[in-house]
Parts: C-alpha cells; structure tokens; sequence
C-alpha cells in the first residue's frame, strides 16, 4: 500500500485496514469512493463528512458521547447480525440431508471438504504455509 495513502489515512483517523476494507457487509470504512484504487485528500474528507453526519443523529452539527454509544451500539448488532447469518450459513451446509441436525457423518464429510480446500498441493495434508495462503487469500491479501 503507499506509503503516502497511509500517512493520509493516519492523519485522518483511519486505520489502514479500513483504507484496504472494501464495500461488503460491515465494510463502511472505504474512502476510495470512486473505487480507482487510489485515495485523495478530496475523496477523504468526504468520506469522513459523511462518517459525521451519520454519528450526527440529531443533526445538531455536533457528536455527543451518547450518539457515539448508540453508533457503536448500532456497528455492534450490525456485526452480530452478520456473524448469525454466517453461523447459519455454515449449519445449513454441513446438514446435507436438510433434516435440521448435524450427524457425525455430515461433520466428518465437512472436515474433510474443507481439507480438500486448503490441500494446495494436493498430498493430503494441509501444512502451515497452505493454511496461511488461505487465511491471506480470504482476507484479500
């Protein structure tokens, strides 16, 4: 990432995993709004003008410790919500048959789908260097 982009985002209170965050749920953290790949300083403070108008919620043009609370509140049950449905996701796909439960059958097979994933090579293992390609790969690295 450049340096410069960093710098910026530091400057600015961004972090720069959420200058590298993209759009998808939970994601409200991307400045690069035009999606070029590239930050400026205008595209910056629009992001954050937006940030405030949504920590703004009476609109008063100031953000209290209470509007804060409640937009942190708001991130938390949004972040909850979205580890529900991801729980669930994974539930459904592990009960092949649909029947509501999860045999030791359908768990096993699972491990096993996720070994063949992660097996880059193909020898029937998964080593360390394949697992961390994978958790890079997953975070977009």
């Amino acid at each position: 990432m450049n340096t410069k982009l960093i710098l910026c985002a530091a400057l600015l209170g961004v972090s720069s995993a959420a200058v590298q965050a993209g759009d998808g749920p939970g994601r409200h953290h991307n400045p690069d709004l035009n999606r070029d790949g590239a930050v400026t300083t205008a595209e910056m403070l629009e992001h954050r003008q937006g940030m405030f108008k949504k920590m703004d919620l009476n609109g008063d043009g100031f953000v209290t410790e209470a509007e804060a609370a409640e937009m942190r509140a708001q991130m938390a049950a949004k972040r909850q919500k979205m580890h529900e449905e991801k729980a669930k996701a994974r539930f459904t796909k592990a009960d092949s048959n649909g029947d509501g439960m999860i045999s030791a059958d359908e768990f096993s097979r699972e491990a096993g789908q996720k070994i063949e994933l992660l097996d880059a090579d193909g020898d029937g293992e998964v080593s360390r260097r394949e697992m961390r390609s994978a958790m890079r790969e997953k975070r977009g690295n």
